[in-house]
Formats: C-alpha cells, structure tokens, sequence
C-alpha cells in the first residue's frame, strides 16, 4: 500500500486533531506513559496534514496508534463526562 493510500485510511482532519488534542490534553495515556515528545510529533502532523511531504511510515503507524489510543480514553455517553467514575 501506497503512503498517499494510508494517509485516506484515517479521519478527516478536524477528526484526527481532536482525537490527539484528547490523547495529549485529556487521556491518561499520555500523562501515565510520555512516550511521545509533542512538539515534534505536533511538527510532524502539520506536515502530514498539509501534505507536500509525505510523512515516514514510521509516522503514519505512530499517528494511527495515538488516535485508537485516544478513542479507547474517549467518554462512551455524556452521562460518563458528567458523573465521576465509581471508586
């Protein structure tokens, strides 16, 4: 499969930003396990979404797992980001 062929396989754009705006901002994934240094990750993506260079593979594989690691963090109803998690 082509870079350009991966690169359709996920979201839209507005999509994508939020769920790794959520990643970084909202999950504890990122705060329990900072294995990813934002400044260049959030470089990365720029260029990725911008599109005049396509990306490493390495990349595309990184952005897929941080988005299915955020939509596993993501409230399933409002009624979860309302009530606190029973202790």
């Amino acid at each position: 499969m082509l870079l350009s062929e991966l690169q359709r396989q996920f979201p839209n754009q507005k999509i994508t930003t939020f769920l790794l705006s959520y990643y970084f901002d909202k999950s504890s994934a990122h705060w329990l396990l900072p294995v990813i240094h934002r400044p260049c990750f959030e470089a990365y993506y720029r260029t990725f979404s911008s599109g005049p260079l396509p990306p490493p593979i390495e990349f595309i594989a990184l952005l897929a797992i941080t988005c299915a690691t955020a939509l596993q963090f993501l409230p399933e109803t409002d009624e979860d980001v309302r009530s606190p998690a029973p202790l």
